[in-house]
């Protein structure tokens, strides 16, 4: 424990502005009951007591994300919901209504990303037709297993490059979607549901409806039809709402003293500090919250996440957050996290409930991305994670 003086920054504006040689005169005029007294305090300095843990949230959605993920890589496996906009000119709308409308072509076209994996390796998936209304917003892993769709396999053809994810779908479902959108002036449909197959060895994340920049970028499916002797059209079905899901479980890497924060499936973590040594209604100047990354056993893609997430926990079982409205950011330093966490921390000595600062990777709901931190147990104690707080009597 440290104290600190705040007569120290009066003496060096003091200094910069009057004098280069100055005396003690103006320090001893101040008394010592008005002189601020700022105390330092850190959990590996001070032994404050200190515990931590991670867990699987299943309650994740992904309806936001800035891109869906589809594939397998360890023990996770992601899957895609899609469905498209019909727009059809009269003319084709015409043609299907007097049996004159031929599909030459439907080939869904999809804008890659993110990797996770050795390109080389395959990337399979099946396609199926989906029966059930479904929607993005609070879509997560629990909500899957109701979804229903058909078993056949729509899909052929799968190609993949560095810009682009195609597959042929069967014309069936397309003249389906035709149909509804001539005789029933309906657009929308359910969709189609791409699974990935024990095969696939690699994940790719590809642009969501959410976040295209031009409509080149938007998942579509491109249809070519033709009306014998009278045309042929390409026609575009836009893509207008999308999601995925990542279902599984963590490898068997990890011991009792890791906090394992991982994206997709959803690991966040718990650390808890003993703030009973701050004095009750003082001012917390600041706080700084440091973790240790082991490399060894995380995982990244093409896109590294450089941030956590950190919220104040009111109860450590339920998972509850005493102010869902805060949040601050830790910023990644090599194999360190760290960041600023006052408001998080005077609202602790403002009498909210506090059992923990929750953990969780920004991106947990758009890359696989794995960070291991060391927990409250590490051997090392220089490696677990460290507060330090700067606190002043009001």
């Amino acid at each position: 424990m440290k104290y600190i003086s705040l007569i120290a920054l009066f003496t060096l504006v003091f200094i910069s502005a009057c004098q280069e040689d100055p005396t003690s005169v103006g320090k001893n005029l101040i008394p010592d009951e008005d002189k601020i007294q700022v105390t330092e305090i850190n959990s590996l300095d001070d032994s404050l007591a200190q515990s931590s843990f991670y867990y699987y949230d299943r309650s994740v959605s992904y309806g936001s994300s800035i891109r869906t993920l589809l594939g397998r890589y360890e023990n996770m496996e992601a899957s895609v919901l899609m469905s498209f906009l019909v727009n059809l000119p009269d003319s084709v709308i015409s043609a299907f209504q007097n049996d004159s409308l031929i599909i030459k072509e439907s080939t869904v076209l999809l804008t890659p990303t993110y990797y996770l994996g050795d390109k080389n390796l395959p990337l399979d998936f099946t396609v199926h037709k989906i029966n059930s209304t479904w929607g993005p917003t609070g879509f997560n892993k629990d909500s899957l297993s109701f979804l229903d769709y058909s078993n056949q396999n729509l899909g052929s053809n799968i190609q993949i490059d560095d810009s682009t994810l195609s597959f042929n779908l069967d014309q069936s479902i397309v003249s389906e979607w035709i149909a509804k959108r001539a005789n029933d002036n309906e657009p929308t449909n359910n969709g189609i549901y791409l699974k990935p197959t024990l095969a696939s060895q690699r994940v790719v994340g590809l642009l969501a409806f959410t976040n295209f920049v031009n409509e080149d970028e938007l998942p579509k499916i491109r249809v070519v039809v033709e009306k014998p002797n009278k045309f042929v059209d390409t026609l575009f079905f836009s893509d207008f709402t999308d999601v995925h899901v990542v279902e599984g479980q963590l490898p068997n890497l990890f011991g009792n003293d890791d906090l394992v924060l991982q994206a997709g499936i959803a690991t966040r973590a718990i650390t808890w500090f003993d703030f009973s040594k701050i004095p009750v209604n003082s001012i917390i100047n600041s706080v700084e919250l440091e973790l240790t990354v082991d490399s060894t056993n995380s995982l990244f893609g093409n896109l590294v996440s450089d941030s956590l997430l950190v919220r104040l926990v009111a109860d450590s079982t339920a998972k509850t957050l005493s102010d869902s409205t805060l949040q601050t950011i830790l910023g990644r330093e090599g194999n360190k996290f760290k960041g600023e966490i006052r408001q998080l921390a005077q609202r602790i000595n403002d009498g909210y409930a506090y059992q923990g600062f929750r953990l969780n990777l920004f991106d947990e709901d758009r890359t696989l991305t794995r960070f291991v931190i060391k927990g409250s147990n590490t051997p090392i104690e220089a490696n677990r994670p460290k507060i330090t707080i700067y606190y002043s009597n009001r």
